[in-house]
């Protein structure tokens, strides 16, 4: 463990105090805070933060080795990226939104069955028709619902991971960098390297072969001598990768699975409701419906009907018309409740996720301060620090 690099980051030496610590941070949070104009800067805020914590954390873990994990999150880091406050600001959009699709799509669910009735050429037919379209156009709409508020919850798990990603973009990058710039020193490579060429002497220089039997051997394998350097490229091609910093980082996990289960037994029941209820509306319609095939006896009973009700096939359909929409719209309000609740749960769920998921990046931030001081002070400097050393701190 080298705290080197974390004093490095607050400009101080190892040798600074707790309150030179204390007030160095300070100083320097109240310059990048994001909520600062003009010189605030999330990523260098969280650098500052996971200094400070690191420092901290080894001041109370003296007797035992400090691991990455054991830095807590501060509570101010959270509170000033921005995450909480994000997070509830694209769900009341996202409750919003779909309130609009869900009016909009009422809206032209009604028009729909509206003129579907309206087409009805007698009272059987809209009975027929009652019967069979309003449970499929209802089982269509749910569907839509379901897939709108689906889409909306991904939109905002995807643009969360991209919030997060953004905040530690750079310092990501700067351990990528760091690798690069330090691969000279690295065991792996240079041992490949060195491999190479101390087995292309040997398969080469006939001298160096008959010093024993086993480098004489090389000869007749002339594709060994690149062999270490294969393994060195392999090492690094796979390292490189990951260390991009999408790679490198630590995505919130979201499921979008469930509000199918969440709706579909309730949006069957209300179904199969709508159908049955409105189609005994329009009962009566199938002795109207005798006049279309039996025009003597249509004619006698469809004059009893309207001598007793007053109803014909038009205020018929003008009454199934009303009560289809009545129905609709209180099964429409059980829905909506079931969906709304789904959707609640995910914005607790994503805001669980966020938070894990901020708190395994922040970790990788601080090992990487402790990895050694070089690593830290790439960091810094990739994040533009405006370092001041002690000297500036007196």
């Amino acid at each position: 463990m080298d705290l080197a690099g974390a004093y490095e980051v607050l400009g101080l030496s190892s040798a600074a105090t707790a309150e030179q610590v204390t007030s160095a941070y300070r100083r320097l949070a109240r310059k990048y805070h994001p909520d600062v104009q003009g010189s605030g800067d999330s990523q260098k805020f969280i650098l500052l933060s996971a200094a400070y914590a690191v420092i901290l954390t080894a001041a109370s873990k003296r007797e035992t080795p400090l691991k990455a994990s054991d830095v807590p999150v501060p509570a101010e880091v959270l509170a000033a990226t921005g995450i909480n406050t994000q997070l509830e600001d694209r769900f009341s959009q996202i409750e919003k939104d779909y309130c609009e699709f869900r009016d909009r799509l009422m809206s032209s669910t009604e028009t729909f069955l509206s003129l579907q009735i309206s087409s009805a050429a007698s009272g059987s037919k809209l009975k027929h028709l009652v019967e069979h379209s309003v449970g499929d156009t209802w089982n269509e709409m749910v569907r839509q619902l379901e897939e709108y508020v689906r889409s909306l919850i991904q939109a905002a798990a995807a643009r969360d991971r991209e919030f997060l990603q953004l905040l530690f973009h750079d310092l990501y990058r700067a351990r990528r960098q760091y690798w690069l710039h330090s691969m000279y020193h690295n065991p792996l490579i240079v041992g490949g390297m060195l491999g190479t060429l101390l087995l292309s002497v040997a398969a080469h220089v006939p001298t160096v072969g008959a010093l024993n039997p086993w480098l004489a051997a090389i000869k007749d394998m002339p594709w060994l001598p690149y062999l270490p350097l294969g393994g060195s490229a392999l090492y690094g091609a796979v390292k490189l990768w990951s260390l991009n910093p999408k790679n490198q980082f630590v995505p919130p996990r979201l499921s979008t699975a469930g509000v199918h289960a969440e709706v579909r037994e309730l949006a069957a029941g209300i179904g199969q409701s709508l159908g049955e209820s409105t189609a005994g509306g329009a009962a009566a319609g199938v002795i109207l419906g005798a006049y279309a095939a039996h025009p003597l006896l249509g004619l006698a009973v469809g004059g009893l009907i309207g001598l007793f009700t007053g109803e014909n096939l038009p205020d018929m359909k003008k009454r199934v018309t009303e009560d289809l929409k009545e129905r609709l719209e209180f099964g429409v309000q059980q829905l909506n409740e079931r969906i709304l609740g789904w959707v609640h749960r995910r914005k607790l769920e994503l805001h669980a996720q966020t938070v894990e998921s901020f708190s395994g990046n922040f970790s990788r931030v601080t090992q990487s301060l402790v990895e050694n001081k070089r690593m830290a002070k790439r960091l810094a400097v990739s994040a533009k620090l405006l370092l001041e050393g002690p000297a500036a701190e007196r």
